[in-house]
């Protein structure tokens, strides 16, 4: 699952936007640099991020 989130953009320290979720283990939509990625309940649910405020 790394080497695919890598492939998506996805990397330790990079800026990530969640621009929407469907309730109830529906797609969540995230943007990462100007790139919008949708992810499913599953995937997204295992990703870890830190807030910032």
């Amino acid at each position: 699952m790394v080497a695919r989130l890598q492939a998506l953009g996805f990397y330790p320290g990079k800026k990530v936007t969640k621009l929407s979720a469907i309730s109830q283990k529906g797609p969540v939509v995230v943007e990462i640099d100007r790139s919008r990625i949708a992810l499913g309940y599953g995937r997204a649910n295992r990703i870890l991020v830190e807030v910032e405020e």
